[in-house]
């Protein structure tokens, strides 16, 4: 977790002068004393050339981490720019957990307009950067350290998953089709329930015996307004600093007794690690900031052959899956775009926590892609344990009947040469020309 208030930086986009007088970020809340330590207060104000400010959203790699109505004025701005009482809110105020933020951090803003037209538009106004600082004071230990192993769907994870589970200190639980993702449930629910509120993302103090009788969302009550309630800033500090903690140390024990019971269930001991598969997300920087030991293995694969396989195996099962639920092949290749320029992200600013595998490595020279990842694991990589593991692959015939979907494995390998059409290899050479540079591609 970090304390971030001293650290950040709002650019603003480059195209903004031409669709906005104004947009600018703050990092403060004027309103309340409190001493920020896991999470960001950001006051902004937005004025559109064109029409009236909605609603300000920030994402962290692709996914919305906060966002709020424009519900405040803001005199001051507004006045600088020879505005008086523009008719509509130009401030809005977000309040964001550090807790799923890696470090270096890169957010983006952005902002819905309703134009004069009626029409809404999405902009990008601006990205935020800096670092966000370890706060790791009465956070508790673990028995057992994660690994979280990002990957889009088709590159290879429930191979890596068996491999990882061989190896004699490391288990991961269930496999396809009962793939177990218990530990990510709780780390979700870490996320969730000592994030400040958000009323737009989630529930309403109001709602969550009615409307949200079965579900739970961001905590209602770790907002601005109702802080006003008191006359200390006591509440305020605690729910910044004391419940996160306690929040994450009740979800940790509970992972550690999941694992204790798995490794009953198996019959095994000597565990250092469980690995769970993960979606590219600010989850696993929640792992990182909140388990010393944890590590992160990103599985990655061209691009170009996920997609196929993707496409290959709806077929193959009859329904559509990964993404491609009610799109047609142009949208979802676009829609995968922010998950590869997360991984080149990742790949730019890796710290020695977080280690890469590539899918063609992994199927043409198992051995030696298994070892690199054993040591970076600080485990025990001799011949015979790194055999074992690769062993453990070749009984697993049935599982390989369900998943493929080329004769072999080697057929795998740019099999988006013949199965493209030529429109697609010619976007997919222009949109994913860095994620292919970064991990070694052919970029046609």
């Amino acid at each position: 977790m970090g304390a971030m208030t001293n650290t950040l930086q709002f650019v603003p986009d480059m195209a903004l002068p031409d669709r906005f007088l104004v947009a600018e970020v703050t990092f403060v809340d004027k309103d309340v004393e409190a001493r920020y330590e896991t999470s960001i207060p950001m006051q902004g104000c937005v004025i559109p050339r064109d029409g009236v400010p909605l609603r300000a959203i920030v994402t962290s790699k692709g996914m919305v981490v906060g966002a709020a109505n424009f519900q405040y004025e803001r005199p001051n701005v507004e006045a600088r720019v020879g505005m008086s009482s523009p008719g509509f809110k130009t401030g809005f105020h977000v309040r964001l957990s550090t807790l799923g933020l890696s470090s270096p951090l890169f957010l983006e803003v952005l902002v819905d307009t309703r134009l004069d037209n009626g029409k809404t538009r999405r902009d990008l106004v601006g990205t935020i950067s800096g670092t966000n600082r370890p706060f790791a004071a009465g956070i508790a230990g673990s028995k057992y350290s994660p690994i979280v192993v990002p990957a889009l769907g088709r590159s290879g994870t429930t191979l890596i998953m068996g491999l990882l589970n061989a190896h004699p200190q490391v288990v991961a639980p269930g496999g396809y089709p009962f793939e177990y993702r218990q530990a990510s449930y709780f780390w979700h629910a870490i996320r969730i329930l000592s994030s400040p509120a958000s009323f737009d993302l989630s529930m309403h103090p109001d709602s969550f015996e009615g409307k949200h009788f079965y579900h739970i969302g961001y905590n209602p009550y770790i907002d601005r307004q109702y802080h006003k309630a008191f006359q200390l800033n006591e509440v305020a500090s605690w729910q910044d600093r004391e419940l996160p903690i306690s929040i994450i140390n009740c979800f940790k024990s509970l992972i550690d007794q999941f694992v204790d019971k798995l490794l009953i269930d198996s019959g095994r001991n000597g565990i250092r690690y469980f690995a769970e598969k993960t979606i590219v997300s600010p989850m696993n920087d929640l792992v990182l900031n909140i388990y010393p030991g944890a590590r992160q293995v990103f599985l990655v694969r061209d691009i170009r052959d996920s997609f196929v396989s993707a496409r290959a195996f709806n077929r193959k099962r009859g329904y559509e899956s990964f993404g491609f639920e009610g799109k047609s092949d142009e949208e979802v290749l676009a829609s995968r775009k922010h998950i590869a320029d997360v991984l080149v992200q990742a790949h730019r600013y890796a710290q020695d926590r977080t280690h890469f595998v590539r899918y063609e490595d992994l199927v043409s020279d198992m051995k030696g892609t298994l070892l690199k990842l054993v040591e970076f694991l600080k485990l025990d990589g001799s011949p015979e344990t790194i055999a074992k593991m690769v062993a453990s692959q070749d009984r697993k015939t049935e599982e390989k009947a369900i998943h493929a979907t080329t004769r072999d494995t080697a057929s795998s390998v740019e099999r988006w040469r013949s199965e493209l059409s030529e429109n697609e290899k010619a976007y997919c050479a222009q949109a994913y020309r860095e994620f292919f540079e970064t991990f070694g591609y052919a970029v046609q």
